[in-house]
């Protein structure tokens, strides 16, 4: 999807944050590119820097993605990155998947 679609739908979710899962808390909603080449620099450069905002400016002309860290303590105590993507959640959670 286009940058401004993943912005709205990532702003759609943002009552899923801090909800519990099997899998842990969701902590935050990242935007990330589908290309997994691509997708490899953003995760470098969001472990890096832990910003999701940052992470992806050099991505907003590709085909991008919306997804749910959870446990983000695990990327600076662990280095490991654990998400899901956002449709996962749909029954789950009560998670928006059409944007606006």
């Amino acid at each position: 999807m286009k940058f401004l679609d993943a912005v709205k739908l990532a702003e759609m979710n943002t009552h899923l944050i801090g909800k519990l899962t099997s899998g842990g808390r969701i902590d935050e909603i990242i935007i990330y590119p589908t290309d997994p080449i691509k997708y490899q620099e953003f995760v470098q450069e969001y472990k890096a820097t832990l910003d999701p905002q940052y992470s992806i400016v050099e991505f907003i002309n590709c085909d991008l993605q919306v997804g749910l860290v959870i446990d983000k303590f695990l990327i600076e105590e662990n280095d490991i990155l654990y998400f899901s993507e956002l449709s996962f959640f749909e029954t789950e959670l009560g998670a928006i998947l059409e944007s606006i």
